[in-house]
């Protein structure tokens, strides 16, 4: 039958190997296993019909390789020399004094500059808000611009019209007056009171408004530093005149300048002498105090909530009724000429600071209860913002701290 394979007749039975046996073996020929010449391919076309042309580059491909790649790297080089520039000016006053003095109407921009310097956190800002030089030569540079003739409508300059030069100089004062009230020192008061009192034209209200929130900042800071409070015969004359401003804006940063003078720390003026001098803080706290309880009605919330605010440093319950409304969590009316993310940024700047006075007020006895206060925090503890919750969460806690510390002895 076939030829006996042992190693297959171990693991195949005998009928697989008898299948085997009897398979026919077909062959094909060797011409259709393996063909005795290759095929013949079709001719290549020649190595250079199947290359573009060569041309030489033209202008539009040159500007696309190497301009727009090298003005991009100029500009990240400028944008990097730029803030190093202003890196350098932070820890280098005399650069802004040396800006600021130059004779040229784009001056402003280095008063910009310094006032964003300052704003920051720091070792180079903190430094620089502690130079005391620095702080005099930017206030005697605000003194002078403060003391410069204004143009009139039909007046020109070479290089700008009477409107640029107006707007340039409006600039300037407006943010030295901004920067000077993040200088720890008192010594740049004299000259933002006068910013805070120039009223010469209707563009001065900007600055009278940023002299005002440039006092209450200097004010606050003498605080937190304790060092006595903010003293001028003519500051609290001052801050009354401009809480009584038409305009909203000086009217609100007037308002919240005098909340934070204390009304124990208010000297005489200069005519009463120094005999005079208890009578004359007496008449000038119930002056401050009538007058912030007189803004509690006043038609603009922000005003009202400063006014709140500075009675409640004084410990004047008056002020609840518009901590309440302070507390309230959707702050409809405040935010209603706000827009976008500004909305709420201002709803929570609001509640925080509704909370941080009720702190204070709540300090001046703290084992009375004030339940619609405590309530309206209670609220504010499931607040969408994580700020005004965790701010609501640690008021509540240091109330309860307080009022389990026992009575101090008669």
């Amino acid at each position: 039958m076939g030829t006996t394979r042992v190693g297959l007749t171990r693991k195949i039975g005998p009928l697989n190997l008898r299948l085997l046996a009897d398979c026919p073996t077909t062959r094909l020929p060797m011409s259709t296993e393996y063909p005795s010449t290759p095929p013949k391919l079709p001719d290549a076309p020649p190595w250079n019909d199947a290359l573009p042309p060569v041309q030489p580059p033209n202008a539009r491909f040159l500007v696309q390789l190497f301009v727009i790649p090298g003005m991009i790297v100029l500009i990240i080089v400028m944008i990097w020399m730029m803030f190093h520039w202003l890196a350098q000016m932070g820890n280098d006053s005399d650069a802004f004094i040396k800006a600021l003095e130059a004779d040229n109407a784009n001056r402003w921009h280095a008063a910009y500059n310094l006032s964003h310097v300052l704003r920051t956190d720091g070792d180079a800002s903190l430094k620089l808000k502690q130079d005391v030089n620095t702080a005099n030569r930017l206030a005697a540079i605000l003194t002078k611009a403060l003391k410069e003739p204004r143009l009139n409508d039909n007046s020109k300059s070479e290089g700008l019209n009477a409107e640029g030069i107006r707007d340039a100089h409006l600039a300037l004062r407006s943010y030295l007056a901004t920067a000077l009230g993040y200088f720890h020192t008192r010594e740049v008061l004299p000259v933002l009171l006068v910013a805070a009192s120039q009223r010469e034209r209707p563009d001065d209200d900007v600055v009278r408004r940023e002299a005002f929130r440039s006092i209450a900042m200097l004010s606050t800071t003498l605080k937190s530093l304790n060092q006595p409070p903010l003293s001028h015969p003519e500051l609290i004359d001052v801050l009354l005149i401009g809480s009584e401003d038409e305009a909203v804006s000086v009217r609100e940063a007037a308002t919240f300048a005098l909340g934070t003078i204390p009304v124990a720390a208010m000297p005489p003026t200069a005519e009463q002498g120094v005999a005079s001098t208890e009578k004359s803080s007496t008449d000038k706290s119930d002056r401050v105090t009538s007058r912030l309880r007189a803004l509690l009605y006043d038609g603009e919330p922000n005003v009202r909530y400063n006014a709140a605010t500075g009675l409640a440093e004084q410990g004047d319950m008056r002020c609840v009724p518009v901590l309440l409304d302070m507390l309230e969590p959707e702050q409809k009316q405040a935010t209603k000429n706000e827009t976008g993310s500004n909305i709420e940024f201002k709803r929570t700047m609001i509640l925080v600071n509704g909370m941080r006075a009720t702190k204070k007020l709540m300090s001046f006895n703290p084992k009375e209860k004030q339940p619609k206060l405590e309530a309206a925090v209670a609220v504010l503890t499931d607040d969408s913002s994580r700020e005004v919750r965790d701010t609501a969460v640690a008021l509540q806690a240091h109330l309860q701290l307080d009022r389990s510390k026992p009575s101090a002895a008669p």
